[in-house]
């Protein structure tokens, strides 16, 4: 089959499962649990006889479709109002303000538990995997999106009233376990807010993670750092290439294969992580049978399969940021660092940066209406840093949480500076006072860089030699258009309400107040200046003791709030 072929039929899987999903909830419809894989038998025989791209492609559709129809018909169906017996955690337990919340398996089925202040002392020291015997009554989501709730399987909410531990873990669980508290064992030495990131960046803990951090990650366009990526999975092949270099072609695709699953299981089987261990596993059984694919293939491939596998995958944002960002490296990297100036290593690094925030930007704009502006520049600065975070993580980091703690302290010492250097970069860059681009800006600035790379290139061999004037007065022309559409927007004076419970008060002679009621919360507050490029406040009026108002006095650098509470 040709690489189109397989972008059709990964199309084609996409859809199907986007609009199977949508027909069952539209029609209560409900399809036999054999549907799926009778049409995958039959598809099967089929293709042995015809072997024909578009046997393929419906193939896939009607696996795709019927999987989808089925799995969320066994999502919609009714849940008991109340459930008890074995349970295994799906998620690691998250601590919060009233108790703890955590993602188990009962029955068949996933629920989002709520275990309350009283109880959640059992849970310390476990992690996914795990077992639990519990008992409590169910209600269904309020206000949780649909999508959300379907890319993680969620048949309803749960309110725990009785637990106790319950058998050991399996053996695969607990070896992923025990990895991951030797990581943090190695990170002992390490501060709460460094130690947070730092295995953020290793594996995906992101359970101690601030809501500063996380808006000054999101804000600086460095918010894939903190969730495991196909980042992570290259750097832990890189790990083991000297070992695998030594083995045999079909041993070493079948030991790189052992690491991915293992390293999936040790990353919570995140959607990115999926993705990119599939195009990998994928591209060496490729190279082990002395075929050869090209990337666009691999992915194509990859997509139908973890569709077949699971087709609600199709609703995780994670599953879409991972595979449009992928698509801007395979397209959009080598042509922008061709005709990019400078040292081939700074030319590359660019152009993947520019080329994976182009890729994702449709999945961030519908999300979050806005791309952040400094999203390049704060890339460029953190990402090679943060590799190399993520292949002494998978490494040092572990050998570390097994020796002494003093020795530990030594051997980590460069890794934590270097995620000093990545936290800090995240903080300047969530600072800068450049407006975040919505779709309309983004277009126009898309289209500026285009202009400016097309005529700032060298000439192409036989095409007519360009005037000597031309590339600076591009760059000088593209520079001041760049300014005008990333130009802080100007605020009125008056009262702007900008997110739940806060008011930003710009007086005449351009001060900037901010009042918070007891019901703001941080990241939406945070998120609210920062769409209004606010980098700098004269005062902060909030209820005494709100952590939303010391956070925000952290970022913008604005005075600590007096413990008065603000006026109506």
């Amino acid at each position: 089959m040709s690489d189109r072929a397989w972008v059709a039929t990964a199309v084609a899987s996409v859809v199907a499962a986007l609009t199977a999903t949508s027909g069952v909830v539209d029609a209560g419809a409900s399809v036999p649990a054999w549907a799926p894989l009778a049409a995958a038998g039959a598809g099967v025989v089929v293709l042995g006889v015809v072997r024909r791209p578009a046997v393929l492609l419906v193939v896939a559709v009607a696996v795709v479709g019927l999987r989808a129809a089925v799995e969320l018909a066994r999502l919609e169906s009714p849940v008991p109002h109340r459930v008890a017996g074995e349970a295994s955690l799906v998620s690691d337990p998250e601590p919060g303000p009233y108790g703890t919340s955590v993602v188990v398996r009962l029955d068949g089925r996933r629920f989002r538990a709520a275990v309350p202040r009283e109880l959640e002392g059992i849970l310390v020291g476990m992690l996914a995997g795990d077992r639990v015997v519990l008992a409590g009554r169910t209600s269904a989501f309020r206000a949780a999106p649909e999508a959300w709730r379907r890319s993680r399987h969620l048949a309803a909410e749960l309110r725990v009233d009785r637990l106790e531990r319950g058998p050991p873990a399996p053996v695969w669980a607990a070896a992923a376990n025990t990895v991951r508290r030797s990581l943090e064992r190695g990170a002992a030495g390490f501060d709460d807010q460094t130690r947070a990131l730092y295995l953020g960046l290793v594996v995906g803990d992101d359970r101690a993670q601030t809501d500063l951090e996380v808006f000054r990650f999101r804000a600086s366009g460095l918010g894939h750092l903190l969730a495991v990526s196909g980042q992570n999975t290259a750097f832990v092949l890189a790990v083991i290439a000297p070992l695998l270099l030594r083995c045999p072609l079909r041993l070493r695709a079948v030991l790189g294969i052992a690491v991915l699953v293992a390293f999936v299981v040790i990353t919570r089987a995140e959607p990115s992580v999926l993705r990119a261990a599939s195009m990998a596993a994928i591209a060496m059984v490729a190279v082990s049978t002395g075929r050869v694919v090209t990337g666009t293939r691999v992915l194509a491939i990859a997509v139908v399969a973890l569709l077949v596998a699971d087709p609600l995958l199709v609703h995780a944002v994670g599953f879409g940021l991972s595979v449009g960002a992928t698509l801007g490296l395979l397209f959009v990297s080598r042509p922008v660092a061709q005709r990019l100036p400078g040292p081939r290593p700074l030319r590359e690094a660019l152009a993947s940066t520019l080329a994976a925030q182009l890729g994702a930007a449709p999945f961030m704009l519908w999300l979050w209406s806005s791309v952040p502006a400094v999203a390049p520049l704060a890339n460029l600065l953190a990402v090679p840093v943060a590799g190399v975070v993520m292949v002494l993580g998978s490494s040092v980091g572990i050998v570390a949480g097994v020796v002494r703690p003093e020795v530990a302290a030594v051997v980590q010492w460069p890794t934590e500076q270097m995620v000093r250097w990545v936290d800090a970069v995240a903080a300047w860059s969530s600072r800068v006072p450049l407006a975040p681009l919505g779709p309309v800006r983004f277009v126009l600035v898309g289209a500026t860089v285009g202009a400016v790379l097309w005529h700032t290139a060298g000439a192409e061999p036989g095409d007519e030699p360009r005037p000597r004037w031309r590339p600076p007065v591009a760059a000088l022309l593209g520079a001041a258009a760049m300014c005008v559409l990333v130009w802080p927007p100007s605020l009125a004076p008056g009262r702007h309400r900008i997110a739940p419970g806060a008011v930003l008060v710009v007086t005449g002679d351009g001060g900037r107040r901010l009042d918070l009621a007891a019901s703001a919360r941080t990241l939406a507050t945070l998120e609210g200046l920062h769409r209004l490029a606010v980098g700098s406040l004269s005062g902060i009026g909030a209820p005494a003791g709100s952590s939303t108002a010391d956070a925000v006095a952290d970022h913008v650098r604005a005075a600590r709030p007096s413990g008065r509470s603000p006026p109506s």
